[in-house]
């Protein structure tokens, strides 16, 4: 008997640290924004970024053109180089970093020497029915009832540039 109340105790501290490991806010530690040169006429250059109002959302996985490119903070960003053509950018989000939560993709095309901003943000989505706020960036959970989603857009080159600003390069990139 004193066995099992021993172990019933272990599993209940090994959950406990888990949520709270899982749920523990995370601060981008990467170098703060610097804008690259832009791509000579033969590449695009892509920043991904993201940028949440909401926060205690974990990282996000991000995948361009089916290779994985690693984990986004909130306020980090990626910046590459790539062929010009047809791209696609996948994103998900998972629930204690394991269980998948919400995902999105991104199909888009560009063009040689330009520069495009992908935005990746979570933000709560209104509930079937609702049309009004759905995936408002800006909205806080004050502001929302619904349930969190994932959103990939094209930004604004000057919207982008002024948003990266306070970003900080994402961890091992």
């Amino acid at each position: 008997m004193r066995h099992e109340t021993h172990l019933a105790h272990f599993i209940l501290v090994s959950l406990s640290l888990l949520l709270l490991t899982a749920c523990a806010p995370t601060v981008p530690k990467g170098a703060s924004f610097k804008p690259l040169a832009p791509p000579d006429s033969k590449d695009t250059l892509i920043y991904v970024f993201r940028d949440d109002s909401l926060r205690g959302i974990g990282g996000v996985d991000i995948e361009l053109d089916g290779e994985k490119l690693g984990n986004l903070l909130n306020g980090e960003y990626l910046a590459f180089l790539v062929d010009p053509g047809q791209h696609s950018l996948k994103a998900r989000m998972k629930w204690l970093q394991i269980i998948p939560r919400s995902w999105n993709s991104l199909d888009f095309n560009t063009r040689a020497g330009e520069t495009v901003y992908l935005r990746v943000w979570a933000a709560y989505q209104s509930t079937p029915g609702r049309s009004d706020s759905y995936a408002d960036p800006t909205a806080t959970s004050s502001d929302q009832n619904g349930e969190v989603g994932l959103f990939l857009g094209i930004q604004k080159p000057a919207l982008a540039r002024e948003e990266l600003k306070s970003s900080r390069r994402a961890a091992g990139h």
